[in-house]
């Protein structure tokens, strides 16, 4: 795995009332220091990683070895990733390895832009930047399910599932896939208020609740869902075709 550093820094974390597809969780807005720093994998961790790791294919594995050794793990559940960084962690020498929290998550995506509502800026995908929702991944959401209806047939970019990782541009501190392709695992358990009591300095989400936080959206999913506020959750044992993680090391 590849990681890039980043450097102690602060944030405004969540999204503007005013931003289009904005979710009640995202706010209030709030500023976040995070009081050190730390190493970051540039790519979601990937199928050759897993294995490599693990010795095995995780859960529905005829599935997850279609795709290929460059391209993401899915069906990973958080408690998969727990089992993951364990391992890794026996194999490492000098490294501490562990999920990023929620905050940590966005403030590497943001790639030090403050406003904006995508790693690369305001402009709306294109296909160019993300791989999401497009007139490929149409006939295999419909097949999932008759209703998917969200598909943008005018955006070609090129997968009709995930992609491999880092075929797409990096963001501001070369950190690649940090909209779409798959979810992410965040360390952190989820509250929709959390952020009205979430403390200014190194956060790592509230002590107790029954789900996790998942971060980025996924090829399945619509612009809105892409955004760099964007929060959802899943309870930790559940598995999905567009749940992955990457890991972070260093402090927290």
């Amino acid at each position: 795995m590849e990681f890039a550093w980043l450097k102690p820094g602060r944030f405004t974390m969540g999204s503007l009332q005013s931003e289009v597809g904005r979710g009640k969780d995202e706010g209030p807005r709030h500023q976040v220091v995070l009081t050190e720093g730390f190493y970051m994998g540039t790519h979601e961790v990937t199928q050759g990683q897993w294995i490599a790791v693990m010795g095995t294919v995780p859960w529905l594995g005829e599935d997850f070895l279609q795709l290929g050794p460059a391209y993401p793990a899915v069906y990973i559940s958080w408690q998969d990733t727990q089992d993951f960084v364990r391992a890794l962690n026996l194999a490492a020498e000098d490294s501490l390895y562990r999920l990023p929290t929620e905050s940590e998550w966005e403030y590497a995506a943001r790639g030090g832009l403050e406003d904006n509502r995508y790693p690369w800026g305001d402009k709306e995908p294109d296909g160019s930047q993300c791989n999401y929702a497009d007139k490929n991944a149409d006939q295999t959401l419909r097949e999932m399910d008759k209703t998917c209806t969200w598909a943008d047939m005018s955006v070609d970019d090129g997968y009709a599932r995930c992609a491999p990782v880092g075929i797409y541009p990096p963001n501001g501190y070369g950190l690649y896939d940090m909209a779409g392709n798959v979810s992410e695992w965040c360390q952190d358990v989820y509250n929709q208020n959390y952020y009205s009591v979430s403390p200014a300095k190194n956060p790592s989400g509230p002590s107790r609740g029954e789900k996790r936080v998942l971060r980025g959206g996924s090829w399945d999913i619509f612009p809105p869902t892409l955004r760099l506020a964007a929060r959802s959750s899943f309870n930790p044992d559940n598995r999905a075709y567009d749940h992955g993680f990457r890991c972070v090391s260093g402090s927290n």
